[in-house]
């Protein structure tokens, strides 16, 4: 299938941007002035079209917004923690562009030279992407013309750190570049995005094992930001794939069921964290909050051409056949039969963790609360059926998927 990447990674900062517009439109901005700088420097189209995307994601690596804001800032124990983060997460999926080492030393300076014979893997275009960030950081408080009363401040600074922190040539660059007034209000504009174009690269045919593993780095980003969430969409997307198998899907359509599985929550990028690691039941305005996390997977996952399917299985999993669920309210036969299972196992996964306020169920348990579902009209009694049947199976799968989660959580979190 073909896939529009750069509206996959535009999807990612649309998520950040609901919950903390400051993180969304720096990436935009670093992303633009990486990429302006590439074409005044004359780099070669495939690596402005590099540069631009890791511009994008350049700060995936801090899974929180607290992390987030302090990279952003500059500031935190450790900066260049979330640049090893978002290299080993990128890893994960990345095996063409090659981000990573974009990603692992975006904050670390040119020390006259000294950076590339302590870190010979270093690519410049890492420096770049610092420069920009730098940049960026320093102008974040204008969202208007008046940035252009920022300019001589901004040039000041990379002057005086021309050669200790930046990469000289990239900052003559930039102060021949930033000449131009229309390119700083270029950074405030909402049309950043459309003032370049690449169009010509943005799609690429992908596997359908690809968009699983994109699908799960995802998931990743997701999950990690609390240890209480760091397993659910990995035991959520094995569940339903394997209900999809037991129910004789094709093979093809067992992988985008698991794609689906690894998306279905990523809408809860949107939510805030002391809300999803509440240690008690939610408050009525709490849980009415949450629940617009469904809508978000549905409208980030509409950005992203080509995943039509995927985007109904993975945003309705919180509706219900007797119209009782949310957020759009559809009910039986407008609710896919794909739609049903992600729904069993999104029930089915939640159940079997480990959460602050409770252990996982039993058996006995976890099947009454499905069959009292059924009962009332929220779910299929067909899929339950096929979770009764196979039960040991199923939670085998579920309980795999969530320890190889929490296995990678716990790596990722070992980074330094």
């Amino acid at each position: 299938m073909k896939l529009n990447i750069i509206e996959v990674f535009d999807t990612l900062n649309k998520a950040q941007s609901v919950i903390s517009p400051i993180v969304g439109t720096h990436q935009q901005r670093v992303s633009y002035l990486a990429y302006a700088l590439a074409e005044k420097l004359g780099f070669s189209s495939e690596q402005k079209y590099k540069i631009y995307m890791a511009g994008i994601i350049h700060d995936i690596g801090a899974l929180s917004i607290k992390e987030k804001l302090d990279a952003f800032e500059g500031s935190g124990d450790d900066i260049h923690v979330h640049g090893h983060r978002g290299a080993h997460l990128i890893s994960e999926y990345d095996t063409r562009i090659d981000l990573a080492p974009i990603l692992y030393y975006h904050h670390y300076p040119w020390e006259y030279g000294k950076a590339v014979e302590t870190y010979p893997d270093m690519p410049m275009e890492s420096h770049l992407i610092h420069l920009a960030d730098r940049v960026c950081t320093l102008t974040a408080d204008y969202t208007d013309a008046y940035i252009l009363t920022s300019i001589s401040e901004v040039r000041q600074y990379v002057e005086e750190n021309k050669g200790l922190h930046f990469y000289p040539e990239y900052v003559e660059a930039l102060v021949e570049l930033t000449g131009t007034e229309s390119v700083w209000l270029d950074l405030v504009s909402s049309e950043t995005f459309r003032k370049i174009d690449l169009s010509d690269k943005a799609y690429i045919d992908i596997t359908s094992d690809e968009l699983v593993n994109l699908a799960c780095v995802f998931s990743y980003l997701i999950d990690f930001r609390s240890q209480f969430t760091a397993t659910h969409s990995s035991g959520v997307a094995k569940t339903a794939e394997k209900l999809a198998e037991l129910m004789h899907f094709s093979p093809d359509e067992c992988k985008k069921m698991l794609a689906a599985g690894y998306l279905h929550d990523l809408g809860k990028l949107t939510i805030d964290i002391p809300v999803l690691e509440k240690q008690a039941a939610l408050e009525p305005s709490e849980y009415e909050y949450i629940k617009s996390h469904v809508y978000y997977t549905y409208h980030l996952l509409n950005g992203i051409s080509g995943l039509d399917d995927i985007k109904i299985w993975a945003s309705y999993h919180h509706e219900k056949l007797n119209g009782k669920g949310y957020p759009f309210h559809i009910s039986g036969d407008s609710i896919s039969l794909c739609a049903r299972i992600m729904a069993v196992a999104d029930v089915f996964a939640a159940l079997r963790e480990k959460r602050p306020y409770k252990e996982p169920f039993t058996k006995e348990k976890i099947l009454s609360i499905l069959d009292n579902l059924v009962e009332n009209g929220s779910i299929d009694g067909n899929v339950v059926a096929v979770i009764a049947e196979n039960y040991e199976l199923i939670e085998e799968t579920c309980v795999n998927a969530q320890e190889q989660a929490r296995q990678t959580y716990d790596r990722v979190y070992q980074i330094t």
